[in-house]
C-alpha cells in the first residue's frame, strides 16, 4: 500500500510541477492598444531612467530620455501557471489616452507601427518590469503625470484573485507577509497600487506597531494608539488636521515636568520611506504630568498640502507619528529609557490626493470669408479649426444677429471649394438672395459662423456686404391653344358613291386662334369609330391667326372587324 500510495503523491507533483511551469514569457511583438476591461487587473507606468538597451534609448547627455516601466509581476502572479506575456495590453486613462495617442503617433514615424517596442527584448522571463522608451518629442508634448496615466492590462484568465499585500517595509512582492487582499476589487478602480490593491484598501489612519527588541521591564513604553486625518482625499490647495494619540503602556512614568517630544512625517506610497526620506511636518510636546502608566494623550497638528512640492493630484502619500523622537535621523534610544524602543512610530496613515481636473478644452472659433454678394446668390466659406466637418452660416439682413437685424438664411457650408488651404475643403456656401430683399431698397448682409462646440458666432470676414435688387418679375402666362377645323371635304372618285374595298379622297382646313404651337400637330381621319389615316401639320404653318388646308387621295374604304363595310358611303 505504501508504494502505491509513493506513486500516486510522486505522479501528482509531476502535474503539478509541469502545470506550474506552462507559463508563456516570449511576446510575440509589441505592445498593442485595447480598451480596458474594467473587469481585468491592471498597472500604472512610473516614469525613470531608461534600462541599459541597444535601442538608442538615450539614458545620459543633454538629450537624455526617460523609459516608462510597467510591474507585471502582479499579472503572473494572478494568473498562476495560465500566464501569457501576449495578454498583456496598454491603455490610456483620463489623461493618458492623450499621453498614449502622442507616444503611438510618435512610434508609427519612427517604425510604421503603433505597437510600443519593450526596451526587454521578446523574452520576459524572470522579469517583473518591462520599459518602453519614451523620447524626447513625446516629453515635451505630454506632462509626466499623462505618461503615468497609460497602464498595462491583462486579458487573460485568472486563477485567483487573492494576493498578499506588502509587511513592514517589504519591497519584493515574492516576500509579501501582509494579509491576502481580494484582487477582484481592482476593478473599476483607476487609482491601484503594484501590488493589486485599490486605494480604498490602503487609505485610511495609522495604528500602534508591534515592538521588535528585547523588553527591559520596569520603565516606561509610548506607543502611538492612533493616527488620524481629517481627510483622506483631500485636494492639492486643502489643509487638513493630523490627530496623534500617544499611550504609556509601560511600568513607569517620567518627571511630571520632563517633556517628552513627537513628530508627524510625510512620504511617498502607502508604505512609508525609507527614514532618509522624511519630510517632517509637525513636531509638540507633551508633558510627563499627561502620560503616567495608562493614560493616552492627543495632539493635533495642521498640514497645508500646498506647502510640499512632492505632493501632486492623483498621487498616494502617508503621514506616520513618533513620539519620544527629537532627531529625524539616527534618533537612537530617544530621550528617556523604554521597555521598548521600537515601538513609538504609528502605522500609515495613507491619504490619496485628488486629480486634478483637467481643463476644459480649448474652442477656437471658426474663421471664413463673404466672397461675393450680388442680386442672385451671397458666397463665400467657413470652417471651425475643432473640426473637420462642415458647418452651418446664418444670413442677417439690416442688422446684426440679436440687435434688430432679421435671419433670411440657415444652411450648411459644405459646398466643396479647390481654393481653400486645408486638406479637407468642403466649407464653401452659395446661398440663394431671398424673395423679401429684393424690393428697390438697400439691404446690409451680415454672416455667421456658427461654432461647432456652442460657443460664439462670429461675424465671416467682409461681413456686412450691401445689395439693392430690383423686384424679380412674374413669370409669362401659359400658352394658350386653340385650333379648330373650318371645314371638312370628302369626294368618291368616278362614282356618286362609296363601296368598300374602293378609293376616296378627303380633305379638311386647320385653324389657330390661340398662341404658336411649340411644335407639330397631327390630324387624324375616322369614319364613324374606325381610324382611315393620319398627317402632321409644322408648327411654323399653323402660327396664330393661321389656316391650313390638306387633301389626302386615293384612301382605299376601310373594312370593319376584318369585313368590307355593307353600308355605301355617300
Amino acid at each position: 500500500m505504501k508504494k502505491i500510495v509513493i506513486i500516486v503523491l510522486t505522479f501528482l507533483l509531476c502535474v503539478f510541477y509541469s502545470s506550474a511551469y506552462s507559463a508563456n514569457w516570449v511576446r510575440n511583438g509589441g505592445i498593442t492598444e485595447k480598451g480596458w476591461n474594467d473587469s481585468k487587473p491592471l498597472v500604472f507606468g512610473f516614469l525613470g531612467d531608461p534600462p541599459a538597451n541597444n535601442d538608442n534609448c538615450n539614458a545620459g547627455g543633454d538629450d537624455m530620455d526617460q523609459a516608462l516601466s510597467f510591474d507585471i509581476s502582479i499579472f503572473s502572479h494572478l494568473a498562476g501557471s495560465s500566464f501569457d506575456v501576449n495578454n498583456i495590453y496598454v491603455d490610456g486613462i483620463a489623461t493618458g489616452e492623450y499621453a498614449l495617442n502622442v507616444w503611438q503617433i510618435n512610434w508609427i514615424f519612427k517604425t510604421g507601427l503603433s505597437d510600443l517596442p519593450p526596451l526587454n527584448g521578446s523574452d520576459w522571463s524572470n522579469r517583473d518590469i518591462v520599459s518602453v522608451c519614451v523620447g524626447r518629442t513625446v516629453q515635451n508634448l505630454t506632462f509626466n503625470n499623462q505618461l503615468e496615466s497609460i497602464v498595462f492590462w491583462y486579458d487573460g484568465s485568472v486563477q485567483t484573485t487573492y494576493h498578499p499585500t506588502p509587511q513592514n517595509g517589504e519591497d519584493d512582492s515574492e516576500d509579501y507577509s501582509g494579509p491576502d487582499v481580494d484582487t477582484s476589487t481592482v476593478s473599476g478602480s483607476l487609482l491601484v497600487s503594484n501590488t493589486g490593491q485599490t486605494l480604498a484598501d490602503v487609505t485610511g489612519p495609522g495604528s500602534d506597531t508591534p515592538p521588535t527588541d528585547t523588553p527591559t521591564p520596569g520603565l516606561p513604553d509610548f506607543i502611538i494608539t492612533k493616527l488620524e486625518l481629517s481627510n483622506y482625499n483631500p485636494k492639492k490647495t486643502d489643509s487638513i488636521k493630523m490627530k496623534g494619540q500617544s499611550k504609556n503602556v509601560g511600568d513607569d512614568d517620567v518627571g511630571s515636568d520632563d517633556k517628552i517630544e513627537s513628530r508627524f512625517y510625510l512620504s511617498k506610497g502607502y508604505k512609508e520611506d525609507s527614514h532618509s526620506e522624511w519630510i517632517r511636518v509637525g513636531r509638540d510636546y507633551t508633558k510627563g504630568s499627561n502620560l503616567d502608566p495608562g493614560e493616552t494623550h492627543s495632539e493635533t497638528e495642521g498640514l497645508n498640502l500646498w506647502d510640499y512640492s512632492i505632493i501632486e493630484p492623483g498621487k498616494t502619500y502617508n503621514i506616520v507619528y513618533c513620539i519620544d523622537r527629537d532627531k529625524d535621523k539616527d534618533n537612537g534610544d530617544g530621550d528617556y529609557p523604554e521597555i521598548h524602543k521600537s515601538n513609538n512610530c504609528s502605522s500609515e496613515a495613507v491619504f490619496t490626493v485628488q486629480a486634478a481636473t483637467p481643463p476644459p478644452p480649448v474652442n477656437h472659433q471658426p474663421v471664413g470669408y463673404i466672397d461675393s454678394a450680388n442680386c442672385s446668390n451671397i458666397t463665400g466659406w467657413t470652417r471651425d479649426p475643432d473640426t473637420t466637418s462642415s458647418i452651418r452660416v446664418h444670413l442677417y439682413a439690416n442688422g446684426e444677429a440679436g440687435q434688430g437685424g432679421t435671419i433670411v438664411a440657415n444652411e450648411m457650408a459644405n459646398a466643396y471649394r479647390s481654393d481653400l488651404p486645408f486638406t479637407d475643403k468642403n466649407h464653401g456656401f452659395s446661398i440663394s438672395v431671398p424673395g423679401s430683399l429684393k424690393d428697390n431698397n438697400f439691404h446690409n448682409i451680415y454672416a455667421y459662423a456658427i461654432d461647432s462646440q456652442g460657443g460664439a458666432n462670429p461675424l465671416l470676414i467682409h461681413s456686412p456686404r450691401g445689395i439693392t435688387c430690383s423686384p424679380t418679375p412674374p413669370p409669362p402666362p401659359p400658352p394658350e391653344y386653340n385650333l379648330q377645323l373650318s371645314s371638312i371635304g370628302f369626294s368618291v372618285q368616278s362614282r356618286p358613291k362609296l363601296w368598300p374595298g374602293e378609293a376616296f379622297d378627303i380633305s379638311a382646313t386647320a385653324y389657330n386662334l390661340g398662341d404658336n404651337l411649340l411644335s407639330s400637330v397631327s390630324l387624324g381621319y375616322y369614319l364613324d369609330d374606325i381610324f382611315i389615316t393620319s398627317h402632321s401639320i409644322s408648327a411654323s404653318s399653323l402660327t396664330n391667326g393661321a389656316y391650313v388646308s390638306d387633301t389626302l387621295i386615293s384612301i382605299t374604304a376601310p373594312t370593319r372587324k376584318n369585313k368590307l363595310l355593307r353600308n355605301q358611303c355617300s
